[in-house]
């Protein structure tokens, strides 16, 4: 079998199973299984692959048919830049926290040597990001779940970069509990669906942990904890930015109002209301 047939074969079935983006996963899992860039297939479509090759790709084609991420499957993902270690245990990063990452990133520009707490930290990509991006900053990534936080502190070995520490600690402990200092800038994406929701939502993202899907009945049970026990780490003048579900904002904006921070909600991609955040539009 040729590259090119390997991957019309693949797309095919991932089509016939309801699969969305095809080609995308397809060639993704084709690449890894050749150690080939995405380039690299399209220049040798005519090229045969061994039959190691056919059986590893079409096996991970099934799975991925199965339910199984495609990132969960390839072992890693990117993330601005940053390629972290991604598996079983750990949410897997998405173009709507790039956003989030890249918001709190512009908005220290003119902040030296800034503290900053990544809260549910996960991978650690919101963390490792801001910290690549400003070698300056001291970040502190809290994580509660164990099989995300071996994750978060494997992604702190891999991007190198010694100005992110992994804090073992539950968010919903407090501020007061969690042995870390005030900070210039609050990040988190936390769980965020209705748990009604999380039976309906895509095979994929149910093989991924509850405990970092699971924002309570109304999405907001964190929100409520940031707002309530981890706004007085902010130091004067701080930064607080969230991700947060489809419609969602205003109840954060009300609670984070609450204690004295005014806010507003920013826009994904797809005219979803994603972020919410004290940072300005010209930070």
């Amino acid at each position: 079998m040729t590259v090119g047939e390997a991957r019309r074969r693949g797309e095919n079935i991932l089509c016939n199973a309801g699969l969305e983006d095809t080609r995308f996963q397809a060639d993704c899992l084709l690449a890894a299984v050749l150690r080939r860039t995405h380039t690299q297939l399209l220049l040798q479509t005519q090229q045969t692959i061994d039959a190691a090759q056919e059986q590893r790709f079409f096996a991970w084609i099934d799975r991925l048919c199965a339910g199984e991420p495609l990132q969960y499957l390839l072992g890693e993902w990117d993330f601005l830049g940053l390629t972290l270690a991604i598996g079983e245990g750990v949410l897997i990063p998405r173009p709507e926290t790039e956003q989030l990452a890249l918001l709190v990133i512009d908005a220290l520009k003119e902040k030296a040597n800034p503290v900053v707490l990544d809260l549910c930290a996960g991978s650690g990509c919101i963390a490792l990001s801001i910290a690549a991006a400003r070698p300056d900053a001291q970040v502190y990534a809290l994580e509660y779940s164990a099989q995300a936080f071996d994750y978060l502190t494997q992604n702190i070995r891999r991007c190198a970069l010694p100005n992110v520490t992994a804090v073992r600690g539950d968010v919903l402990a407090g501020f007061a509990a969690s042995g870390l200092p005030r900070a210039d800038v609050i990040v988190s994406n936390p769980p965020y669906i209705r748990t009604a929701e999380i039976p309906q939502l895509q095979a994929q993202v149910q093989r991924e942990p509850r405990m970092a899907l699971d924002g309570g009945a109304d999405g907001c049970r964190f929100y409520r904890a940031l707002a309530e026990q981890w706004t007085q780490a902010l130091l004067p003048g701080g930064t607080i930015a969230v991700e947060c579900g489809e419609g969602q904002a205003a109840e954060i904006i009300r609670l984070v109002a609450e204690k004295g921070i005014e806010t507003q909600s920013i826009l994904d991609n797809y005219g979803v209301e994603r972020i919410v955040t004290n940072i300005t539009a010209e930070a």
